[in-house]
């Protein structure tokens, strides 16, 4: 620059590289300025069992104990709904140095890591473990938040956005293991389908959000209604199924009946209204774990006597004829 420029007093120039390079130079990244921004120190800690294929995909079997049994007995820790696994399968074990194992517990098709068939082996992080015919499980050590997302993906894959009660996919499978537990032990299985009646009047009158809050409102009374054990799922529009282990036929209609009444007497506050609804219900049972060889045809029983339940008036139960 020349002193001509440098000295002319209506003119403000900017410093040049050599007029700054006795200044010294600060790089500042963001975690230095705010503390929140930092990655936090998270323990990856926690053992699971993830299913990658197999009727359960997606499910996360978080590994708690020292010791958990998998197979399709439903008191294993990791109880797996595939009709090619063993009662009790095989174990998962933590050694006392922290590490995992596995070991078979002499199942009828064996438990493949990797690919090889084994007795027992150390398990290490991404090991893939095949029980039975079809299911997939990958071993993983997570932290706690991973561990949360992953279960909260599971669920959201398997739920009804609106109502929460568990969608038509997850129940489709849960029935067909349900159904082949229930021949192979010869015990009870029941399936109740309901059907809002005139769900489509309610929309035309009071809105679609109004269908919703009906929709909504079927099913969180219904989930205070049943056992744990039971399966409870919207699979239609305004169609819900529920699959009841060990009740018989008798016992069955009852809980279609006290659903039925208990519904009708539900005033859903809308808008300064009152909105009210009824559903009709049909009934299909396995008598003594026989009789159905597939899900679709218990379905398909079901089905048929919830639409005799419409053609005779709606609001009422049909569970025989």
């Amino acid at each position: 620059m020349t002193e001509e420029r440098r000295s002319h007093p209506n003119i403000e120039v900017e410093p040049t590289f050599e007029d700054r390079e006795d200044e010294s130079t600060k790089v500042t990244t963001l975690s230095d300025t705010d503390p929140r921004l930092q990655r936090p120190q998270i323990a990856r800690n926690r053992a699971a069992l993830l299913a990658i294929a197999g009727p359960q995909s997606g499910l996360l079997f978080a590994l708690e104990g020292d010791e958990i049994v998998l197979g399709r007995g439903r008191e294993c820790g990791v109880a797996i709904h595939d009709v090619g696994i063993s009662r009790r399968h095989s174990v998962v074990r933590r050694k006392e140095d922290g590490s995992w194992e596995i070991a078979d517990l002499e199942s009828t098709n064996g438990t493949f890591v990797d690919g090889q068939k084994i007795e027992a082996r150390k398990l290490e992080d991404g090991d893939r473990i095949q029980v039975g015919r079809t299911t997939v499980l990958k071993f993983t050590i997570q932290d706690e938040l991973e561990q949360s997302f992953q279960k909260e993906l599971y669920d959201s894959a398997m739920r009804d956005p609106l109502t929460r009660a568990h969608n038509r996919r997850y129940f489709h499978e849960r029935l067909k293991t349900e159904l082949a537990y229930a021949n192979r032990h010869g015990t009870k299985l029941s399936l109740i389908l309901m059907d809002i009646d005139h769900f489509k009047k309610v929309n035309d009158t009071y809105g679609h959000l109004a269908g919703d809050a009906v929709l909504k409102v079927l099913a969180g009374a219904m989930h205070k209604m049943i056992r744990t054990e039971d399966v409870f799922a919207r699979v239609g529009g305004e169609e819900f199924a529920l699959a009841l282990r060990g009740i018989d036929d008798a016992n069955t209609r009852t809980v279609a009946e006290r659903a039925r009444h208990n519904l009708a007497t539900l005033q859903i506050p809308f808008e300064g209204k009152v909105v009210r609804f009824t559903v009709s219900a049909g009934v299909a049972h396995t008598p003594d774990g026989t009789g159905f060889d597939s899900p679709e045809a218990l379905y398909s029983v079901a089905d048929a006597r919830l639409y005799a339940a419409k053609a005779a008036g709606r609001n009422q139960v049909v569970s025989a004829g």
